[in-house]
C-alpha cells in the first residue's frame, strides 16, 4: 500500500480502490477454488507433440467453445470477376468528444472491396499493446494474413480497424480511449464505410495492454461486440473483480465468444488464467490456449493467423446439418 502511494502520489484514491480490489478478488479466488466443479471445467487438456514442445488443447466445459450468439447477417464472399489477392491499409481520422484530439485508426479493406460497397462487411477492432503503436497489428501480420485467409476461401472478406491509443500509458479508467472506440469510431465507420451495423457483425481484440481493453470494453459494454480476443491478457485492475458482475447481467443467448491465449513464460499467466476460471464460471464460450512463447512480438506474429481465423470464423453462416442417408 505505502509503496502504491509513493509511485503513484496523485492518484491515492485508485490504489486504495486497487487494494480493495485485490483483497476481494484473493476472496473470490479461494472461493472458486474450493467450489467443486467437474474435471473437465477449466482444465487444460495436453495433446500429443513433437520433443521440446508444449501444445495445450482451449479448456472446455459442455461445448464450451460453441458460440451461442446469434448472426443474421450473411457472410460477404469475394466479388465474381475479383483478381486481387490482397487487401489495402489506409489511414484516417475519427472525430470524437471523448478524447481531446482525433482517434488515428489504420483501416484494412479486403481484395475488392470497392467493387460490392453494397455488401455489408463485419469488421474486428484490433488494439495494439502499451507503448506501441496503431501498426503494430500491420507490422505482425494481420492484414497478409487475412488476404491468405480470404484469396484461399478459408474466410469471408472482412475488415479490420487499428485504433491508436497515443496515451497508452494513462490510467484506463481515466483515459477517454475506450468511449472514443464506442463513441467515435464505430458510429464513424459505420456511416463511412460498407459494413455491417448489427452487434453480431464486429468483434474486438488486442495484445497486452489492447487485450485489456478489449476485455474491458467488450465486458463492461456487451451491447456492441459478440466475439473478444485476448492475446496475452494482463487484466486492468479491478477488471477481475468487476468480471462477475458483467457476466452476471448478460442474458445467456448474448454470451460474447470469447479468445485467451498466452506464452508459457508469460509472467502475466496467473491473472489470465484467473479471467479463464471466471468464464468457465459463467458458462461463457471461450478458447483458452497455452502456447510456447513469452510477452513478445516473435509470440503474437507466430499465432496472428490463428487470431484472424478465429475472429472470421465467429461471422461464417452455420452449416445445416447434415442429413444421413
Amino acid at each position: 500500500m505505502k509503496f502504491c502511494f509513493a509511485i503513484f502520489p496523485r492518484i491515492n484514491v485508485n490504489c486504495f480502490r486497487w487494494f480493495v480490489s485485490f483483497l476481494s478478488f484473493a476472496l473470490l479466488w479461494l472461493l472458486c477454488a474450493c467450489s467443486p466443479r467437474s474435471a473437465a471445467a477449466g482444465s487444460i487438456i495436453p495433446v500429443q507433440s513433437t520433443p521440446g514442445s508444449i501444445t495445450l488443447e482451449p479448456a472446455i466445459t459442455h461445448d464450451i467453445t460453441t458460440p451461442v450468439v446469434k448472426s443474421t447477417i450473411t457472410a460477404t464472399a469475394i466479388p465474381a470477376g475479383c483478381n486481387k489477392t490482397r487487401g489495402t491499409i489506409e489511414d484516417i481520422e475519427v472525430p470524437n468528444k471523448a478524447l481531446s484530439y482525433p482517434l488515428k485508426v489504420k483501416v484494412y479493406l479486403p481484395p475488392c472491396y470497392s467493387s460490392r460497397p453494397d455488401k455489408p462487411y463485419p469488421y474486428v477492432i484490433m488494439i495494439h499493446g502499451m507503448l506501441y503503436k496503431y501498426d503494430q497489428w500491420d507490422r505482425l501480420g494481420a492484414d497478409e494474413a487475412a488476404d491468405e485467409l480470404i484469396a484461399s476461401g478459408d474466410v469471408s472478406p472482412f475488415i479490420i480497424l487499428m485504433p491508436f491509443e497515443e496515451q497508452s500509458t494513462a490510467n484506463p479508467f481515466e483515459d477517454g480511449f475506450g468511449d472514443a472506440i464506442t463513441g467515435g469510431l464505430i458510429p464513424f465507420v459505420e456511416k463511412n464505410y460498407s459494413v455491417c451495423k448489427e452487434r453480431s457483425c464486429r468483434a474486438i481484440g488486442g495484445l497486452s495492454r489492447g487485450a485489456g481493453w478489449a476485455v474491458h470494453i467488450g465486458l463492461s459494454k456487451p451491447q456492441y461486440f459478440s466475439s473478444i480476443g485476448a492475446h496475452s491478457l494482463p487484466p486492468f485492475i479491478g477488471d477481475l473483480t468487476a468480471a462477475p458482475r458483467w457476466l452476471s447481467v448478460i442474458p445467456q443467448d448474448e454470451m460474447p465468444r470469447v479468445y485467451i491465449d498466452i506464452g508459457i513464460a508469460d509472467s502475466g499467466m496467473s491473472p489470465a488464467s484467473q479471467f479463464e476460471q471466471i468464464l468457465t464460471a459463467y458458462n461463457v464460450p471461450h478458447e483458452w490456449y497455452i502456447n510456447n512463447g513469452e510477452h513478445t512480438e516473435e509470440y503474437w506474429s507466430s499465432h496472428v493467423k490463428q487470431y484472424m481465423r478465429w475472429y472470421a470464423k465467429g461471422w461464417q453462416p452455420e452449416k445445416p446439418p447434415e442429413v444421413l442417408p
